[in-house]
């Protein structure tokens, strides 16, 4: 298991979040295919491997920024022959013309079985959950009657290996190196398991703790990938870290364009005080959400579910776009704006719920379309689900008594 000694190489990176790394040059114009001349949607701007810019207008039309000339462009999209070209000075109304190209791309179906109770028998309230290896790590009280909660180390045929009580508890919080972590009030501490013997390690302050790690979505071969959000949640920039040699760049920037006008309008919220902070406040609060933008590793990828442009962007580990596909299952009603991984087998689902009912679809990246999906029957609203080597796992109050919520696991097969 990990240690936190990557904290003062985050500490650092972070420190490169607070600056603006590009000036102001701009480069304009469309993107049409040959064949027929009509707007390419969806197409990438790739500047020295970092996507720049995208064509999401009907008539194909893009705008981006650098800071030198002469620069190398790169236009690409999923259905269409990449183009080179060499932009001298800053430009605009340029025509720039894709051939087309065909995937062929196979599917991929998904059967369940039957779900079950793994600590069925034993009357243990589960708070939360994480994995150790092949065991499962329970935040839980062993039963009502006490005061304090216990971290609990079952295998999975819910069988005890270990446990150790606590003082102070909220949360389990899994790292971007896979280790867990108890969250207190006040702290955050490393959940050590050694021997089945449970220890909390390196007690950092929780606020702290949570300013360094949720910024990171994912850590490979010395590279964090991280990312900042500004304006409001309408600027989302997506950066890489490389620890061995301490360089930083920035290779995906997502901007939610009519939020930013929304934002700039500030005439339509203001009361007869003008714009004031508990106006801002109000807007933040109900036109502002964080956007819905995972980073996500696969093998030797990186995959960012652009739902702003209905992508899923496909990337190599140092930044360079490989390919997207067009997606569009996030927009049914009953997407629970969730995406899942199970980090053994790097398979990647996302979740709906009608009717009480929760169903998981895992996401075929070959050609951005949902597979069969994985009901959870007759458990309306189950909570808390993941995806650990090909298991579902979930809470759910128990049968007999609703006051104890049990942990369930599903098997699936493909």
């Amino acid at each position: 298991m990990r240690n936190l000694a990557h904290i003062s190489i985050i500490f650092c990176l972070c420190l490169f979040l607070t600056h603006d790394i590009y000036s102001q040059q701009t480069i304009s114009g469309n993107i049409l295919a040959v064949e027929d001349s009509m707007p390419i949607i969806g197409a990438h701007i790739l500047l020295k491997g970092a996507v720049v810019g995208t064509s999401n207008s009907p008539d194909g039309s893009f705008i981006f920024t650098t800071n030198s000339f002469p620069v190398n462009i790169t236009f690409s999209h999923v259905s269409f022959q990449n183009k080179d070209i060499e932009i001298k000075k800053p430009s605009s109304n340029l025509t720039i013309q894709l051939s087309k190209k065909i995937n062929t791309l196979p599917d991929v179906n998904v059967n369940s079985v039957p779900q079950r109770n793994i600590i069925k028998g034993k009357k243990i309230y589960v708070i939360d959950y994480g994995f150790e290896g092949d065991s499962i790590l329970l935040l839980a009280y062993k039963n009502l009657n006490e005061i304090k909660a216990s971290l609990i180390l079952i295998n999975s045929d819910g069988d005890t290996l270990s446990s150790a009580k606590l003082d102070d508890f909220d949360y389990i919080y899994a790292d971007c190196f896979q280790n867990n972590h108890l969250i207190s009030s006040r702290f955050a501490s490393q959940i050590f398991v050694d021997d089945h013997n449970i220890r909390l390690l390196y007690k950092i302050k929780k606020d702290s703790f949570l300013n360094i790690f949720n910024s990171i979505e994912a850590y490979k071969n010395s590279k964090f990938y991280i990312h900042k959000n500004s304006a409001s949640n309408q600027i989302v920039k997506k950066y890489i870290f490389d620890s061995k040699d301490s360089t930083f760049k920035i290779f995906r920037n997502f901007t939610d364009e009519a939020g930013l006008e929304r934002l700039s309008d500030k005439s339509r919220l203001q009361s007869m005080d003008g714009y004031t902070s508990a106006d801002a406040r109000f807007e933040e609060m109900c036109f502002y959400n964080k956007k819905i933008l995972p980073l996500m590793i696969v093998g030797d990828s990186i995959i960012i579910f652009n739902t702003l442009e209905n992508l899923i962007e496909i990337y190599s580990c140092s930044g360079n776009l490989l390919s997207s596909k067009k997606m569009s299952f996030h927009q049914s009603r009953f997407w629970d704006k969730n995406f899942i991984q199970d980090k053994i087998t790097g398979k990647i689902f996302t979740q709906f719920t009608k009717l009480g009912i929760t169903s998981l679809c895992e996401i075929n990246l070959k050609n951005g379309e949902l597979e069969r999906e994985i009901k959870i029957p007759q458990m309306n609203f189950v909570q808390k689900i993941s995806v650990h080597n090909n298991r579902i796992y979930f809470l759910y109050n128990d049968n007999e008594n609703h006051l104890y919520k049990q942990i369930f696991a599903m098997n699936y097969e493909i």
